[in-house]
Order: structure tokens, then sequence, then C-alpha cells
């Protein structure tokens, strides 16, 4: 029978591991970063690493599964409940608020990432936009949409190396206000 302390033990393993493996994915990319590379930052050996993610690629559908979770319960969330825009926005910016080292990684990852991972992430970006539209989607709606998924994306989490101004805490209200004004809807009068 497991312990609970070796329970809390591997957690604390597997979370050190993808913390690791999120820093060496952001500084090297997916390919430059190695097993190896994880496993010294760790502290851990090789196969301490494969014992608890059987792949490179595992240890990132870890790291992006979180997120998808996270958007997939939004997306019942906003079915369910008819959540207008300016809540799935809300919402949206605190999940992503949440993910910020994942969403930082995605377009590093992209270019070299095994076709499942690409197509993860892709599922993920039309999901959100999907989110985002409202009645018959148009062209210029999906534009506005995706005009705004980026803008929410680089207001909380900008890619490793991209231009860099003042530093500051991502203002929630202030992305979200903005993402209405992209998708051209009008912010409730309780919210401004």
């Amino acid at each position: 029978m497991v312990e609970p302390k070796q329970l809390r033990d591997a957690d604390k393993t597997r979370s050190a591991i993808l913390s690791a493996s999120t820093q060496l994915f952001a500084e090297k990319g997916f390919i430059g970063a190695s097993i190896s590379d994880i496993a010294e930052l760790v502290g851990l050996s090789k196969s301490s690493i494969y014992h608890h993610f059987p792949s490179k690629e595992a240890i990132f559908l870890a790291l992006v599964d979180s997120f998808a979770v996270d958007i997939g319960l939004l997306n019942k969330a906003a079915k369910k409940h008819k959540l207008d825009q300016e809540a799935v926005i809300t919402e949206l910016a605190e999940i992503m608020l949440k993910h910020k080292a994942v969403l930082r990684l995605a377009p590093m990852l992209m270019p070299g990432a095994p076709p499942e991972i690409r197509a993860l992430i892709i599922k993920q970006q039309k999901t959100v936009v999907k989110l985002l539209i409202s009645g018959v989607p148009t062209k210029e709606k999906l534009m506005r949409a995706m005009l705004a998924v980026m803008g929410i994306i680089m207001s909380i989490a900008p890619p490793p190396g991209a231009p860099s101004g003042p530093v500051f805490r991502p203002d929630v209200k202030l992305i979200v206000k903005i993402a209405l004004d992209t998708l051209g809807v009008r912010q409730s009068s309780k919210n401004k």
C-alpha cells in the first residue's frame, strides 16, 4: 500500500519536474531541452524522470493538459449558463494567468513539437476563439476574436524574448475592457 507521505513526495517530484521543464523549454525550446537537462536541473537521475513521465512529450502534455482541462470547463460553463462575452473573457484571463508559463512556451514549442502537441495547442486556440464569437460566425467576428485572444495572451504571457516594456502585473479588468473593445462589444455598466 502506498503511504500518504510517498504520494506527497511523488507529487512534489512531479511538480519539480514540470517546473524545471517549463524553465528549460523556455530557455532552449522543446527540441533543445533534453531529459538529461531536466534531470540535472531537478537533481534527479534520468531514470527517476522516466519513472514519473515516459517521455519529454509526456512532460509537455502534462503542462498543457491542465490548461486544456480549465478551458474545457470554461467552455461547458459558458454553454450551460449562457455566459456573456464579458464573463467568458474575464474567466479566460484568469485561466491564462494561472497557466502563464505554459502560454509563454506555446509559440516556441510549435515548430519542433510532435504533431499531437501541435494539434492540442491548435485545438485549444480554436476552442478559445469560438468562445468569444457570439451569433453567426463571420469573417470579421473571427478576426476580432483571434485578435482579442492574442491581445489577452500578449498582455498576460508574452513569449520569452518578446520586446518588453515596463514590467507590471496584468490588470484583468483592463484586459477584459480592451478585449471587449476588440470584439466590438460594450462592457456592462457594472464593471466600467
